[in-house]
């Protein structure tokens, strides 16, 4: 299971496109409420799911895929290892107070498994900007660094020079005859 999650953070979104398929059904039979995980096993693997998030964060189909994933281990581990709530503190942007929020909205009411699908959608969005700290930069982006000289001089502005062969006075200038030799 492990290597699955480790998968996540290699630097090929092919795989963790696929990868992501895989890892939810996985998630939903682990965390069903008796896990016989270690903490700092499910802590690990958590990391490992914000590692990738930051990888791969610019590609949008990933980032989506990575945010459900990321979602719904959050969501079901949550109760069982509320160490999960240290590591998303550590993520660049979630404050404790928007975390409390979020656990409010979304385990404050009477029966989770009951959640409209309109209510689904805005912890899903909350959660989504809980997150988007982790979101990693755009590859193009890193590299990116604008280079200004001060004080140089302008380019001279060129004449432009008439093509026309009816309008030129040129006498050196060959006609098509002279040119193909008929």
């Amino acid at each position: 299971m492990q290597v699955m999650f480790t998968a996540l953070t290699w630097n090929s979104s092919g795989i963790v496109s696929r990868i992501s398929n895989y890892i939810l059904p996985i998630i939903s039979t682990e965390f069903n409420g008796n896990s016989r995980l270690d903490s700092n096993i499910v802590d690990q693997l958590f990391i490992l799911i914000i590692q990738a998030i930051e990888i791969h964060g610019r590609d949008q189909h990933v980032f989506t895929s990575l945010t459900t994933i990321a979602f719904h281990f959050y969501v079901k581990a949550r109760l069982q290892f509320p160490s999960l709530v240290r590591i998303m503190i550590m993520i660049p942007g979630c404050a404790d107070d928007k975390l409390k929020e979020f656990d409010l909205n979304y385990f404050g009411c009477d029966q989770v498994e009951n959640i409209t699908e309109k209510r689904r959608r805005k912890v899903k969005a909350q959660f989504k900007n809980l997150i988007e700290g982790a979101r990693g930069e755009d590859l193009s982006m890193l590299y990116r660094e604008n280079i200004v000289i001060k004080d140089l001089p302008r380019l001279p502005k060129r004449e432009k020079e008439s093509r026309s062969l009816l309008n030129s006075k040129n006498e050196d200038i060959v006609g098509l005859t002279q040119l193909f030799g008929t």
